[in-house]
């Protein structure tokens, strides 16, 4: 078939891609995949991914895998619970993991990966959500695009029940009041009172914002068992909090590796399993965490053979965090010769590594979310980013503005001062979506990034003289 080649690059087996034909060529009618489309395809994974190692082919293969999944969910007769992005995994993977009758994903993660990162086809499911209610020129989210675009024009299911995070972005909520207006669906929010603190309270976590988040978690918690059913129970949340743990500490493994000289593995791949784990389902757990450890082993045998993929003496970095949908700005960094080796969502920091005081396990997830920092507040997210530079001993930090994120981009210029300021290295900050590429392009920065590499290898160079004299 014309789509063998592409799926052996994405770690199918002969047999397996005999075995899915069905739910392939299904998927990809309601996609409006062509020919054409995968051969494109075929060249954009060569070109921009590591398939030399299984690993890597894995890691597509199950986003393809999660892509079908999503598409056909309801013609498989599933259950449908929509999460949104960001969102609470530990919550959204127990419904998943209750029964195999229940799918329940973030769509928009899933749809800027496969369709963007991996099929180059994203753009189209952007346009139909600007013609449709969220026009273009007004700062409108492009993640909450994707999700708007597909819903609208039938490409995904509409759901039993949407569970949308508004702890971080007002505007993901007000995006699902438009979609539930036209389909009439169930949605629970998962409010907080993000930023609603002095500007020096984190780490600290007061009782009246615990006991809030705590509660519309629980609440959420309810709805959704309307839908599971009594599988959702208090083992299934244990479970899925333990197996959300093993993500998050095989993601950390593989981020140790990127501290070696030569770093083994491409800033694009580690891409990969970021946004699985930062919205985790079943096949998450039961076939991206085997492919990660592949990895993980991958990427040490590299390391003891000396083989390199980011060439030695590339200055370790901290990068905001890794495009949702387009490849080539990770591609980028390694082409002027930056390593990225930690992010604010690719590892864990030292409050993550806090035990949860709270009792309930809606508070339980609310700390463990708003030790994140990130959606703390403002100086909750300068703090993470301080603390990863500090933990992985970066030489500069790579700031993203993201057009159309309020959250997201109101911190950043206070963020690059106090970095400055605190730990004394070079910070650069970037202009553009993370979700969607339409407005500018990789090679807008190109310039701007080599010379920022530049500056951080003479320092680099420097330091070492420094070194040795005193040596």
């Amino acid at each position: 078939m014309y789509y063998d080649e592409f799926f052996k690059l994405c770690g199918y087996k002969p047999e397996e891609t005999e075995m899915e034909k069905p739910r392939i060529e299904r998927a990809f009618q309601i996609l409006g995949i062509s020919t054409e489309d995968i051969k494109l395809a075929e060249d954009r994974v060569r070109f921009y991914f590591d398939i030399g190692l299984e690993g890597s082919r894995k890691l597509l293969g199950v986003w393809m895998k999660q892509l079908f999944d999503l598409v056909l969910a309801r013609e498989e007769g599933k259950k449908i619970i929509y999460t949104s992005f960001p969102s609470m995994p530990a919550l959204g993977l127990a419904a998943a993991l209750a029964s195999e009758d229940i799918y329940c994903q973030a769509p928009e993660v899933v749809l800027d990966v496969a369709m963007g990162q991996i099929l180059g086809k994203i753009k189209p499911i952007l346009e139909e959500a600007e013609k449709q209610g969220l026009p273009p020129g007004l700062g409108m989210c492009s993640l909450n695009q994707a999700r708007f675009g597909a819903i609208v024009t039938g490409i995904i299911p509409i759901p039993d029940l949407s569970v949308v995070g508004g702890f971080f972005c007002d505007q993901m909520a007000k995006t699902e009041d438009h979609l539930q207006y036209r389909y009439g669906y169930p949605v629970v929010y998962i409010d907080q009172c993000y930023g609603d603190s002095p500007w020096d309270e984190f780490p600290e976590i007061t009782k009246r914002r615990l006991s809030y988040f705590g509660k519309e978690t629980e609440i959420a918690l309810e709805e959704m068992k309307k839908v599971v059913g009594p599988e959702l129970n208090e083992e299934i949340l244990t479970i899925a909090r333990h197996e959300n743990a093993k993500l998050w500490f095989a993601q950390q493994d593989i981020a140790e590796l990127m501290k070696s000289d030569p770093a083994p593995l491409s800033n694009i791949d580690i891409g990969m399993e970021f946004q699985m784990v930062a919205s985790a389902e079943r096949r998450a757990v039961y076939e991206g965490l085997p492919a990660m450890e592949t990895l993980i082993e991958e990427g040490k045998q590299r390391i003891s053979q000396g083989k390199e993929k980011i060439e030695q003496g590339a200055p370790k970095i901290f990068f905001y965090s890794h495009h949702f949908s387009d490849p080539s700005i990770m591609r980028l960094l390694e082409d002027v010769g930056l390593c990225m080796v930690t992010g604010h969502f690719h590892t864990l920091g030292t409050q993550d590594m806090v035990k949860a005081q709270a009792k309930t396990y809606g508070e339980r997830r609310a700390e463990r979310m708003l030790r994140f920092g990130f959606y703390h507040s403002g100086m909750g997210a300068i703090y993470k980013a301080i603390d990863l530079c500090k933990l992985w001993n970066v030489e500069g930090a790579v700031l993203f503005y993201h057009y159309a994120c309020r959250p997201m981009n109101a911190d950043v210029y206070q963020m690059k001062k106090e970095i400055e300021k605190q730990l004394g290295i070079p910070v650069i900050i970037l202009e553009g979506d993370y979700y969607d590429i339409r407005s500018y392009s990789a090679e807008s920065f190109r310039t701007r990034l080599e010379t920022f590499a530049e500056i951080l290898r003479a320092r680099k160079a420097a330091k070492g003289k420094i070194i040795l004299m005193r040596g």
